[in-house]
């Protein structure tokens, strides 16, 4: 777990139960933190479930560019809560809304930076899904913004505060296992790519144009860059490596 800024009225959210460390601005301890989950595809979806189990904390809106996601969300919600929070296309309409107090970014990885320092900018604290940056740059502009808003920003890397990775660090520090010249990382996980498609219709309800975003654009849709799979791709995502690599580093 990795945080930047201070803690001020609370204590931060626990990790264990969404993923989210924010700073309380409210008057009173009892009050709910108002969140934005932004991306509520497969990880996005569980960090609303997760949210929904907390008492202290309060969906204010949801955010995905696909209406599916948004609509499949939102149920989720009402069956929990009884009630469904506003729903939102675009990412910069959440970060105006003073009723958000902090966000969840659990985009594809190309957009992980550029929405966490917008929301940061706009004065919330920030819960960033794994990695936390695109390209090595990018970390440290997350860096630096969260310093200068005075955020407190919390990335996605849970196995950092495992017991077994607790334990390994605590072997490095005290010497015990030597100078470490060589180390070695292995993903037993098996895919199986996709094979090629040929492009086809943007599929209704999406807005591919905002979802593509920073990343390059060749005027073309094709399913296998998308839904489940973006992530295999360059200019959207990081491979194995972005995705379980960051998880486990001490």
């Amino acid at each position: 777990m990795t945080r930047f800024g201070r803690l001020t009225r609370r204590e931060a959210l626990g990790a264990a139960a969404a993923g989210l460390a924010i700073r309380a601005r409210a008057a009173s301890p009892n009050d709910q933190i108002g969140v934005s989950i932004i991306g509520v595809g497969r990880m996005g979806h569980g960090h609303v479930e997760r949210v929904l189990a907390r008492d202290d904390v309060r969906i204010v809106s949801l955010c995905d560019v696909d209406q599916a996601n948004l609509e499949r969300a939102a149920q989720t919600v009402n069956r929990a809560r009884g009630a469904s929070p506003v729903q939102v296309e675009d990412f910069r309409k959440v970060l105006e809304a003073d009723s958000v107090d902090a966000v969840i970014v659990a985009t594809p990885h190309h957009w992980h930076a550029p929405i966490a320092i917008r929301a940061m900018q706009a004065g919330k604290d920030v819960y960033i899904e794994k990695p936390a940056s695109h390209v090595f740059r990018e970390g440290r502009l997350l860096v630096d913004a969260a310093r200068k808003y005075d955020r407190i920003v919390q990335h996605g890397t849970q196995m950092r505060s495992s017991e077994v990775t607790e334990k390994a660090d605590e072997l490095l520090k005290r010497g015990i296992i030597g100078e470490v010249k060589t180390s070695k990382a292995w993903n037993c996980q098996l895919h199986v790519h996709r094979q090629a498609v040929p492009d086809t219709p943007i599929p209704a309800g999406v807005n591919y144009d905002l979802w593509v975003g920073p990343a390059p654009y060749d005027g073309v849709f094709n399913p296998n860059r998308y839904n489940r799979n973006w992530n295999w791709y360059r200019r959207f995502g990081n491979g194995d490596i972005g995705g379980d690599g960051p998880t486990t580093s001490i």
